[in-house]
């Protein structure tokens, strides 16, 4: 019998040892700033939405001698009046990653532990955790694939007409023919102060009708020397001469493509941003423009059991366990004063659950991305 209990003892001092805690976990905010303790950092990812609007900026630039385009070239279609007109074309929407700053957690070994064990752990350059029990060598021969996606809405609309883009950056320097026209006409007016504004309409008209004759000239083959492939050139020249000096009258049009990009950080305190203002007139952040705004609408969490709460999880220590989050399934919608322009379903990390995972003589791998476990050995 007493041999008995003596075996019974050692089998719970041996049970007692195998339960004993070998890592704590915790949140970085629960260190003692006064202890320095070894141990390793690792944050959680989360997502950003980067959405990115089309816009096409086009001008109508009136012509200086718009007064007579009605008389000169019996038109009632000339441009009247400068105006300036915004349509968003297009919106792209994409997610990116960075750390979760209010997800920091410190992993140690437990000062009880008998055993030394090792913290084997891969981290991103930015600190996001990406496995656990695995060496260097192990967890490079793993292809841990990044999310991405990204969703192209085109705003459809009859008065649309597609043009090159060109980079925001470069929007004055696009319009900058205009300023330079501006130049050419303040000379030209040093010039015209000697003559009338009849006899320079009159002039102009004169130098059309040239223009229309050498075109007629070209195409009919009438002139006597034999230009070759050149004279498609020319002729080009012609049509080009003739609009510069028509839109003088009729004016001009001039539109070119820029990108606007915004910046959203989801969070489960607010599921509705406004993201800005727009009106045709005055482009982005106008303050008579509609509210462009978007919505989180989460439909699903990826399987959690027993997940935690936000403060047990940054206010409790945890024995053997690692902290990481299953993402959500998330509808986005975004919307231009009453109408909605782009619906889609992304997967964001921080509107997901927290959940504590066995780590204990485990090998697991977590999408750097979403946070979610990709893969778990048990050693």
């Amino acid at each position: 019998m007493i041999i008995m209990k003596k075996l019974f003892l050692i089998l719970f001092v041996i049970s007692a040892f195998n339960l004993n805690a070998q890592y704590i976990t915790k949140h970085a905010k629960n260190l003692k700033k006064d202890i320095n303790e070894e141990g390793i950092f690792y944050y959680l990812p989360q997502n950003i939405i980067r959405i990115d609007f089309e816009v096409e900026q086009t001008k109508n630039i009136k012509g200086k001698y718009c007064n007579y385009a009605k008389e000169v070239l019996s038109t009632d279609d000339y441009i009247k009046d400068n105006k300036t007109h915004y349509s968003i074309k297009k919106i792209n929407i994409s997610t990116l990653t960075e750390t979760d700053p209010n997800m920091l957690f410190f992993v140690k070994v437990d000062e009880k532990t008998k055993e030394n064990p090792s913290i084997n752990f891969n981290i991103t350059n930015d600190g996001i955790i990406k496995s656990f029990g695995y060496d260097n060598a192990d967890f490079n021969s793993f292809d841990n694939e990044s999310y991405s996606h990204e969703l192209v809405s085109e705003i459809q609309s009859n008065d649309y007409h597609y043009i090159p883009m060109i980079e925001e950056d470069d929007e004055d320097e696009f319009f900058s023919d205009e300023v330079e026209n501006d130049d050419v006409e303040e000379k030209q007016d040093v010039k015209e102060k000697t003559i009338s504004e009849e006899e320079i309409v009159q002039s102009i008209i004169e130098e059309i009708k040239k223009i229309r004759i050498a075109y007629l000239d070209l195409i009919s083959g009438y002139q006597e020397v034999n230009y070759g492939t050149t004279i498609n050139y020319m002729v080009e020249e012609l049509v080009g001469l003739e609009k510069e000096y028509l839109s003088m009258f009729v004016g001009k049009t001039i539109s070119n493509r820029f990108t606007k990009t915004f910046y959203i950080v989801p969070s489960k305190d607010n599921n509705n941003v406004v993201i800005s203002k727009f009106s045709d007139t005055e482009g982005f952040n106008s303050k008579n423009g509609d509210l462009i705004k978007i919505n989180f609408s989460k439909y699903s969490d990826n399987i959690s059991y027993n997940h935690l709460t936000n403060d047990a999880a940054t206010t409790e220590e945890f024995a053997n366990k690692l902290i990481y989050r299953t993402p959500a399934n998330v509808s986005v919608r975004i919307s231009i004063g009453d109408k909605v322009v782009l619906n889609d379903k992304l997967i964001i990390s921080q509107l997901g659950n927290l959940v504590a995972i066995p780590m204990n003589k485990m090998k697991i791998t977590f999408d750097t991305n979403t946070g979610q476990v990709t893969s778990i050995v048990k050693e």
